[in-house]
């Protein structure tokens, strides 16, 4: 053990012939999944890829849509120029969006991308909404209640927690709002086909949706992207997480299967630990606080 003071010393003096800064990072602890439960997730294999497939999501009865206030006009500024690097970059990066296609035409919007100026991390790009954001008029659809959801978990013996792959991206977007997504990478525009995560009112959206789809059961709780199912005994778990499952199947929604819990007796979600115990706020999340 050294200290700094002496290690600069040191460092300065040349005595280390080599030195290496080390970052040791600790496997997450998988958990094993009940007997009861393990037919239901390889029947329903398909809710959980490794990735999410390349094709676009169904068409469903609720899209994000793009409302603009009256006489507004969305953005349709002249591009920001970007150096060789820059451009390198972006390319990179809209490549690694999933299922936006090049088109071509007269846009009323197009938007310009960002990115972070840190000289010390990897260029992370952006698009920028605001002046859409701005433009529009966004549905006021109120997100749910965390503590109500907590309420209607109470006395429950047995939690799985299911986390949606990439959210929003899983939901398209409405054909006529499309244009108002347009982005230009050099000379080539693009617009979204499915739901990106910047523009106003699309947690709204999301919500929405969820709730369309699984507001009939009584034993589901959902926030954004996360879902968490609960039940009295491992025998209605398993029925339960098999109601849920079609749904999901049935709607080509994905989660994510590194993410999962299944049939615990306790599990993290939205911060906190909930059990047959009762709610705990995540140690996790406040251990930097205490330290």
């Amino acid at each position: 053990m050294v200290s700094a003071s002496d290690f600069e010393t040191k460092v300065k003096d040349q005595a280390y012939l080599e030195v290496y800064h080390v970052h040791v990072k600790t496997a997450p602890q998988t958990k094993a999944v009940p007997l009861l439960l393990q037919p239901v997730l390889e029947e329903f294999s398909d809710v959980f890829p490794a990735t999410l497939p390349p094709e676009l999501p169904p068409t469903r009865s609720i899209e994000h849509e793009v409302v603009l206030k009256p006489g507004a006009q969305p953005s349709n500024r002249v591009p920001f120029r970007l150096c060789k690097v820059e451009q390198d970059t972006l390319e990179i990066n809209i490549f690694g969006v999933p299922k936006n296609d090049p088109v071509t035409g007269k846009f009323p919007s197009r938007l310009e991308w960002l990115h972070s100026n840190d000289p010390n991390m990897p260029i992370r790009w952006v698009i920028d909404y605001r002046l859409v954001n701005a433009a529009s008029k966004v549905a006021k659809i109120p997100l749910p209640h965390i503590e109500e959801l907590f309420d209607r978990m109470e006395g429950a013996c047995v939690f799985s927690i299911l986390d949606l792959a990439s959210g929003c991206h899983q939901m398209r977007m409405a054909s006529s709002s499309k244009q108002y997504t347009a982005f230009r990478i050099n000379h080539v525009i693009y617009e979204w086909n499915v739901a990106p995560m910047v523009p106003a009112g699309m947690p709204g959206t999301w919500t929405q949706l969820m709730r369309h789809l699984l507001h009939k059961f009584a034993f589901v709780v959902v926030y954004l992207d996360d879902i968490c199912i609960f039940s009295q005994t491992m025998a209605e778990h398993a029925e339960h997480l098999r109601q849920v499952c079609a749904v999901l199947s049935e709607n080509k929604l994905y989660a994510r299967p590194d993410k999962g819990d299944f049939g615990q007796d306790s599990v993290d979600f939205l911060g906190h630990t909930i059990s047959l115990q009762g709610l705990h706020v995540d140690v996790r999340k406040t251990r930097a606080i205490a330290e």
